[in-house]
C-alpha cells in the first residue's frame, strides 16, 4: 500500500506565470507549490484474482476518462477493468488470427468505449468494441530506431530516430497513433546517438539524459530534459519555445557514491537477467559505462499527461525514505501541486481529481491502484 505523504498547505501566490518570473521566484513557485494527499480509492485484482490477474510487467496499462482501465502482458492476457475494479473481460489473444495479437506495447481508450490495442510484433493496430468483440486491423509500418513509447489522451506516441540522418546525433520524429486514424508525425528534433552494445543496457552510460516527453496536441509535444526543470514546446512547424525554464533548479552533480551505487544495481540487473557467457561480458561494459558517467545528473525521470490537461512531472533525485516528488502544472507550465510517491511507483494517468498509479508489492509483482488528490488542509 502506499503510505500517504502529508505537509502543511502552503500559499502559491509568488509567481504567476512560472516562464515570466525571475530565477528565484520560478524556484520559489516550484517549490512552495501544495502537496496534496493521496487517498486509496480502488486497487485492481484485490477481490478478485485469478489468471486474468497474473501480471509480471503489467505493460500495457491504461486509464480510461470514467476510471476504467486496460492492464496487460505484451504477450497477454489484455484485461479490461470498470471504474470501481470490477472484471469486464479479456480482450482478444495471443496469435496470429482475426483479433489476435502477437506483441502488444500499448492500448488505449477509443471513441464509443472501444478499445485499440498497439501491436507492435504484428505491425497493426487492433480495434475492439466496448464488449471486447473484434472490430478491424490497420497495419501500421515498421518502426525502427524506437526510443521511447508513450501513452496519454489523445493516443499513443513514438519517439523514432531517422536511419542514416547523422553520427553523433540523429534526425527523430514523434509520432502520433490514435485509434485507427492514420499516423502522423507530430514533431521533429536531433537526439544523440546511442552507443552499439548488446542491448542490454549495459551498454547505456550511467545517469546519461533522456528526453521524456507527451503529446500535446496534434501539432506539438512537450520535451522534458536537461540538468534542470526544463520544459520545451515544439511543433509541427518545427517552431520551440519555452514551456517551463527554471535553470536554478537541478545542476546536481554526479558523485562517485553515485556511480558506485549505479554500478551495484546494474550488476544485478545483468546477473538475473543475462545468461552465462553473455553476463560477464556485460558486465565489461558496465564498467565502462560507469567510467563514462555524465558529471550532473537529469532533472526528470518521467513526464505523465492527464485527461484534464495537467502536466506531471517527475525528478529524478529521491527523497528522504526513497520517496520521489511528482509536480503537477497547468496549461501554462505553473506549477500548482505535487505529491509524493515511492520511487519505485509511476504514476500513469488520471485527471484532475485521481491518479492512477502502479507500484510493486511485497513479491514484487505490479498493483494498479487509482489514488483520490486531497488537499492537505481538508483533511483537517
Amino acid at each position: 500500500m502506499l503510505p500517504v505523504f502529508r505537509t502543511s498547505f502552503v500559499s502559491f501566490a509568488s509567481c504567476v506565470l512560472l516562464v515570466a518570473c525571475g530565477g528565484d521566484r520560478q524556484a520559489d513557485a516550484y517549490r512552495d507549490a501544495p502537496q496534496l494527499l493521496l487517498t486509496p480509492s480502488v486497487q485492481y485484482c484485490q477481490f478478485n484474482p485469478g489468471d486474468h490477474c497474473e501480471f509480471l510487467t503489467m505493460t500495457p496499462v491504461a486509464a480510461g476518462p470514467d476510471g476504467g482501465v486496460i492492464l496487460g502482458e505484451p504477450a497477454g492476457p489484455i484485461v479490461r477493468f470498470g471504474p470501481q475494479g470490477a472484471y469486464l473481460g479479456t480482450i482478444g489473444r495471443r496469435g496470429g488470427g482475426e483479433g489476435e495479437f502477437q506483441f502488444v506495447v500499448a492500448a488505449e481508450f477509443a471513441s464509443g468505449g472501444g478499445v485499440v490495442l498497439h501491436d507492435f510484433g504484428a505491425g497493426r493496430r487492433l480495434r475492439y468494441d466496448s464488449t471486447g468483440a473484434f472490430i478491424t486491423a490497420v497495419p501500421e509500418s515498421t518502426d525502427f530506431g524506437v526510443r521511447s513509447i508513450v501513452s496519454g489522451p489523445l493516443g499513443v506516441g513514438v519517439l523514432r530516430t531517422l536511419p542514416g540522418s547523422g553520427l553523433d546525433s540523429l534526425e527523430a520524429e514523434f509520432v502520433l497513433r490514435r485509434d485507427t486514424s492514420t499516423a502522423r508525425v507530430v514533431a521533429r528534433m536531433r537526439v544523440a546517438a546511442l552507443p552499439e552494445g548488446a542491448g542490454d543496457g549495459s551498454d547505456v552510460p550511467f545517469f546519461a539524459d533522456a528526453p521524456h516527453w507527451v503529446v500535446e496536441s496534434d501539432t506539438s509535444v512537450l520535451v522534458a530534459s536537461g540538468p534542470t526543470l526544463r520544459i520545451e514546446r515544439i511543433t509541427s512547424s518545427g517552431a520551440r519555445s519555452t514551456f517551463v525554464d527554471v535553470p536554478t533548479l537541478g545542476e546536481r552533480r554526479v558523485t562517485e557514491s553515485d556511480v558506485a551505487t549505479e554500478l551495484t544495481v546494474r550488476r544485478q540487473q545483468v546477473n538475473a537477467r543475462v545468461p552465462e557467457p553473455g553476463a560477464a561480458a556485460a558486465r565489461e561494459r558496465l564498467e565502462a559505462s560507469a567510467r563514462a558517467a555524465a558529471t550532473v545528473h537529469p532533472f526528470t525521470a518521467a513526464l505523465v499527461r492527464l485527461y484534464d490537461g495537467s502536466l506531471w512531472l517527475r525528478e529524478a533525485e529521491r527523497r528522504a525514505g526513497g520517496a520521489a516528488r511528482w509536480t503537477r502544472f497547468d496549461a501554462d507550465g505553473v506549477p500548482t501541486a505535487f505529491v509524493l510517491l515511492p520511487g519505485d511507483a509511476e504514476l500513469l494517468g488520471g485527471d484532475a481529481t485521481r491518479v492512477l498509479v502502479r507500484q510493486p508489492d511485497n513479491a514484487g509483482l505490479p498493483v494498479a491502484s487509482w489514488f483520490l488528490l486531497t488537499p492537505a488542509e481538508s483533511s483537517g
